[in-house]
């Protein structure tokens, strides 16, 4: 299981390079890793090491392979690790920071240039209930004896403490729901215990199966 970074507050650019991938999604406050083989991301990987360090995935939607056909939301994503192969390959860790909506496209050609801008979170004003709502969800979580299961407790007890509902329902997304339709539901909706009450039905759904 991937560690949990604390995600810190970066300035978002207006636009960002993308990396188009099928049925790959990125969540604020985790880690994806990625190589990077191809030509046009090695291109678009030097152009975000050069600036900002930071570019997204974009999630296709199309079965045709057009890259055009995007999911409109996504992650801004931190390049916080950049391991570059003797053949040009990459091997890299993005940190994800906060969700972004995929406004227009800026750039085609040799890679994919969007306008961004910031999806702000609404957080419900009852505290108690969205407690409620994660501590739900953790108790959804499988029960796996042995290490693995020692990893799913000692996520419970570091997100039970979380004070941010927001980021603890990404991560607990992240790491547990496999359905690309799900994953696209949390990443657009912005309503804080929405997403919380998607989460925990998705869960429910994975333990009845």
């Amino acid at each position: 299981m991937n560690p949990i970074p604390d995600a810190p507050a970066y300035p978002l650019p207006d636009t960002l390079p993308v990396m188009v991938l099928a049925d790959c999604h990125l969540m604020p406050c985790c880690l994806l890793p990625l190589f990077i083989f191809e030509e046009r991301y090695r291109k678009m990987l030097a152009h975000a090491l050069a600036c900002h360090r930071m570019f997204c995935i974009g999630t296709r939607l199309g079965a045709d392979g057009d890259d055009l056909e995007i999911f409109p939301f996504s992650t801004a994503g931190l390049i916080s690790v950049c391991k570059t192969q003797p053949d040009g390959t990459s091997h890299v860790i993005l940190q994800g920071l906060r969700r972004i909506r995929l406004v227009s496209w800026e750039q085609e050609k040799p890679f994919i240039v969007a306008r961004v801008e910031p999806v702000t979170p609404s957080v419900s004003e009852c505290v108690e209930k969205i407690q409620s709502l994660k501590q739900q969800a953790l108790d959804l979580l499988p029960d796996i004896p042995g290490n693995p299961g020692e990893n799913i407790r000692q996520l419970k007890a570091r997100l039970g403490g979380t004070a941010c509902a927001d980021s603890a329902c990404d991560i607990l997304a992240y790491h547990f729901v496999r359905r690309g339709e799900c994953m696209r539901a949390l990443l657009a909706e912005t309503v804080v215990e929405k997403r919380w009450r998607i989460l925990i039905r998705e869960l429910q759904q994975m333990r009845a199966a």
